[in-house]
């Protein structure tokens, strides 16, 4: 079944940009490969990780333990991506809210499609 979806999918709409948003699980080298699979040959992929930077804090605060943590996930996710000879950017955000950051990465970047995985019982926490 999920085949033929994918089929028509990729038949149905060529994706020359898509967004990834990643946390560092193991939904995140699942979605590049779907990500890669859906692409049109010239598109390209870009994993963005987003910082959720706390209201008592300046946006641009220096969150050490948090900013090391998002760079090592999104170096993984480029090494991942670079094993499945896929070409990816990778995108480290700080915001006061993940799902508005994402939205407007999307936009500023003309996305086609923001494909994100989800682990049962994970919170959103880089």
């Amino acid at each position: 079944m999920w085949v033929n979806l994918w089929l028509w999918i990729r038949k149905a709409v060529n994706f020359n940009k898509i967004l990834v948003p990643v946390i560092g699980n193991g939904t995140d080298e699942e979605a590049i490969k779907l990500a890669q699979r859906l692409l049109d040959k010239k598109g390209g992929i870009c994993a963005v990780c987003v910082i959720a930077v706390r209201r008592d804090l300046p946006l641009d605060a220096e969150v050490g333990p948090e900013i090391s943590r998002a760079e090592d996930i999104l170096d993984s996710v480029e090494v991942f991506a670079k094993k499945q000879g896929c070409g990816i950017e990778t995108e480290l955000l700080q915001a006061r809210e993940v799902a508005p950051a994402i939205v407007n990465e999307a936009k500023e970047r003309g996305v086609d499609l923001i494909l994100m995985g989800y682990e049962k019982g994970c919170l959103y926490h880089p």
